[in-house]
């Protein structure tokens, strides 16, 4: 009996001397950043590899990249502790899925880039590079 009694003060005490953090649920912008991240965070494309007359172009679309990308954990990362992680893992989840997806669809988009779901795609990485839901 004095053995569980033990147990529960020293159970009790831990829970009073450790800090709680309240969980709030990370607003719109919260989660489309988290996804953002997920989904433009990939290695930079190796301009070398393609022919000169574009190399500038690629070169600055890796820039506006990583810009993009600092900007978006500029705006996350002090807020993470305070936010759902679960809500916010699963937000960055979708958005490495969506890039794989265009990963995977790649060859079908340069040939036809007119498809809708090629067109859909495009138009969600631009608006993750420019990030204008952002407030700074």
């Amino acid at each position: 009996m004095i053995g569980l009694l033990k147990k529960c003060v020293l159970a009790a005490s831990a829970i009073a001397v450790t800090p709680a953090y309240a969980q709030v649920a990370p607003t719109d912008n919260d989660l489309r950043a988290a996804y953002c991240i997920g989904r433009i965070n990939a290695p930079p494309l190796d301009v070398d590899q393609f022919p000169p007359a574009v190399r500038s172009q690629l070169q600055h679309l890796n820039e506006q990249t990583e810009n993009t990308l600092r900007r978006l954990r500029t705006y996350v990362l002090p807020k993470l502790y305070q936010l759902d992680p679960d809500a916010m893992i699963l937000a960055n989840k979708q958005g490495e899925a969506a890039r794989q997806r265009t990963g995977d669809m790649m060859n079908r988009c340069l040939q036809d880039k007119a498809d809708r779901e090629c067109v859909r795609d495009m138009q969600d990485i631009k608006n993750c590079r420019e990030a204008t839901f952002l407030p700074f």
